[in-house]
């Protein structure tokens, strides 16, 4: 009974709905969000709603989640989240939605009903927008020779003080008054994002600290003829799965409501299909990469001296969804600075620093930003794209750092 239940249910939704590809996706857009609150509310906003946690390249403003399960007409339905932050607009999407059949999970040829997209979605808009509203924000306005950063009041248009000191400012929604801090036109921009998503002016020397170590190229010894089977071996496996998600489309197309079942049944026994060469293939990735014979030649033209570099090696490479992630470790020396603030002695501990892949052309192949969670590590992970690892990079520059200030007792 429970059964024939069910096969009505299908039944009546696909009569009442158009078919349509199967990730068909459902959105939304929050603007005029800084990338100094954008990441701290959308974690926290994904957490309190208990959803999966999104994997973010910060850098590149792309991410995803991993899959979120949900109830619909009696069903089990499953699907994704991806998240796209650019030019200070955030959207999250809906995608690889998928239901359950006594084979397994399927994909979904179905569109989803804006109603039900709504139920998903709105909660989430709204909680982004709650926290936003909670966290401060800051200006930071641009002048020929100097950057001034200061908090101010919500509003809408530049303060008196700011049109005084410039003729066309630009200014973000900000809150509590800070006095202004002008800083050595050498100075980079520095904006520090604190625990519990707090964000603060980081509090930099004037003049930057030279540093004591390669802000010409070190170059190393690595070994082309390894990189270059890892790239065989991807671009081997990606054109076998490639096959297989031809003839998965190829069922997608002509999906009706009388194939559903069925197609749902046969695109799940391709999809298993992938899996396992997925995994052989990383394995013998992995094999080779286990070796560390692949290392970068490095730089560091961070003007703050918070650490130096040793060296950056690739040591695995990871496959999620359809892409290929290649691992790194980069080694490195902390350096602890005390710096006193209103005649209190602090701790500045390196928190954050990030890196730019740089080809011989001097151009930007891809950078990298590594936040380090634990006060003690010298070796932190990280990852780039298969697509820039393939790239021939002539130099790493390690170029940025942020630390933390704490309080000594």
């Amino acid at each position: 009974m429970k059964t024939l239940i069910k096969l009505f249910l299908i039944c009546t939704t696909l009569l009442l709905t158009t078919i349509s590809n199967a990730q068909d996706q459902k959105s939304f857009t929050i603007t005029n969000i800084s990338k100094e609150v954008v990441w701290p509310a959308l974690f926290s906003a994904f957490k309190e709603l208990k959803l999966p946690r999104p994997l973010i390249a910060t850098q590149q403003g792309i991410g995803e989640t991993r899959y979120y399960n949900y109830t619909s007409l009696m069903i089990k339905n499953r699907l994704r989240f991806k998240i796209n932050y650019q030019a200070e607009s955030l959207t999250i999407s809906i995608f690889g939605r998928q239901y359950y059949t006594k084979s397994g999970w399927a994909d979904n040829p179905l569109p989803m009903s804006k109603k039900q997209a709504a139920k998903i979605l709105i909660p989430i808009k709204e909680k982004i927008e709650a926290i936003i509203n909670t966290l401060p924000t800051i200006v930071i306005i641009k002048e020929k020779t100097k950057v001034i950063v200061k908090y101010e009041k919500e509003t809408t248009s530049p303060s008196i003080k700011a049109k005084k000191e410039l003729n066309q400012p630009t200014i973000t929604k900000v809150k509590e008054p800070k006095k202004t801090k002008k800083l050595d036109p050498t100075t980079p921009e520095v904006i520090y994002i604190g625990e519990g998503g707090q964000t603060t002016p980081k509090p930099i020397s004037s003049t930057p600290v030279n540093n004591d170590n390669h802000t010409e190229i070190k170059k190393v010894v690595s070994n082309s003829t390894d990189k270059q089977s890892i790239i065989s071996l991807a671009h081997e496996a990606m054109g076998k799965i490639k096959k297989i998600e031809d003839k998965i489309k190829g069922l997608q197309s002509v999906a009706n409501e009388a194939n559903y079942l069925k197609i749902g049944n046969e695109i799940q026994n391709f999809k298993k299909e992938i899996v396992p060469i997925k995994k052989r293939y990383v394995e013998k990735i992995n094999k080779i990469a286990e070796k560390r014979t692949i290392s970068y030649n490095i730089k560091k033209t961070d003007p703050v001296n918070y650490y130096s570099t040793k060296s950056l090696t690739v040591y695995g490479a990871h496959w999620e969804m359809n892409h290929i992630t290649i691992l790194l470790d980069v080694s490195f020396t902390r350096i602890k600075k005390i710096k006193k603030i209103n005649d209190q002695p602090h701790y500045e501990h390196l928190q954050y620093f990030s890196c730019e892949f740089i080809d011989n052309d001097a151009k930007s192949i891809a950078k990298a930003g590594i936040p380090l969670f634990t006060k003690d590590k010298s070796v932190q992970s990280f990852g780039i794209g298969f697509s820039d690892f393939e790239k021939e990079c002539k130099y790493v520059d390690f170029k940025y750092s942020e630390a933390k200030l704490t309080r000594m007792n």
